[in-house]
């Protein structure tokens, strides 16, 4: 329950970090529309911490994920290809991060020498490339 709460403060946070600088862009809308999911994703996280039967365990991990990496990629094209954005794709690449080593770390406990060799690489690559 605390955990889940921790990641909607995540995901609200990003998400209000994300539309302040977008204010201060020639294009706010890029950043609004991000912000706009993050938002989202934290109101489908607290609806689903207060199911009568809980959600899974790697939902906000997934979820954070799965937004990160559409937002990178569109973030990317916003910054090379069309120059109207800055910020969603630092942003984006933060909560990829912090997802994908949540889920890499979630297995930890159950994986083999090999597995947890290859998370930990895994998981420096995707620090050291944000």
């Amino acid at each position: 329950m605390i955990e889940m709460f921790l990641w909607i403060i995540l995901l609200v946070g990003l998400g209000s970090y994300s539309y302040y600088l977008s204010s201060l862009q020639p294009f706010p809308e890029k950043g609004s529309r991000f912000a706009m999911f993050l938002f989202a994703g934290a109101l489908i996280l607290w609806i689903a911490s207060t199911s009568p039967e809980g959600s899974g365990k790697d939902l906000p991990a997934s979820i954070s994920v799965f937004l990160g990496g559409v937002f990178i990629l569109i973030g990317i094209r916003d910054m090379s290809l069309t120059k109207t954005d800055v910020i969603v794709a630092p942003l984006a690449g933060v909560l990829f991060c912090i997802g994908g080593i949540s889920l890499l770390s979630s297995r930890w406990e159950v994986a083999n020498q090999a597995e947890q060799i290859a998370s930990f690489l895994l998981a420096s690559t995707m620090v050291t490339l944000e």
